[in-house]
């Protein structure tokens, strides 16, 4: 669901959530709420439509996140050092025969 906010003001959304976007994304003119069982996520974007920040948590807890431009959960995970040697050595492998 997509909410449409003018003036900087954000009456449809909890109290918390506005003072968030008042401290961290003042120049926030449109906020996307997604909901799941989980909770809620209020993703905050400027002007020219770039992603400023998300606000996570629960109520209570909730906190800022700011956008970091080219982040992807998909590849902040670790990689064993086991498993790319295993790979380098079925190339080189490869590469042999």
């Amino acid at each position: 669901m997509n909410d449409e906010v003018s003036n900087n003001r954000f009456p449809h959304l909890p109290q918390e959530v506005q003072s968030l976007i008042a401290q961290n994304a003042p120049s926030t003119v449109h906020v996307e709420t997604k909901s799941n069982k989980h909770g809620q996520r209020y993703k905050c974007y400027d002007q020219s439509g770039r992603c400023i920040g998300r606000i996570k948590g629960a109520p209570g807890s909730r906190y800022w996140q700011p956008d970091v431009g080219q982040y992807d959960k998909h590849h902040s995970k670790k990689v064993d050092p086991l498993d790319i040697a295993r790979g380098v050595g079925i190339s080189v492998l490869k590469s042999l025969f």
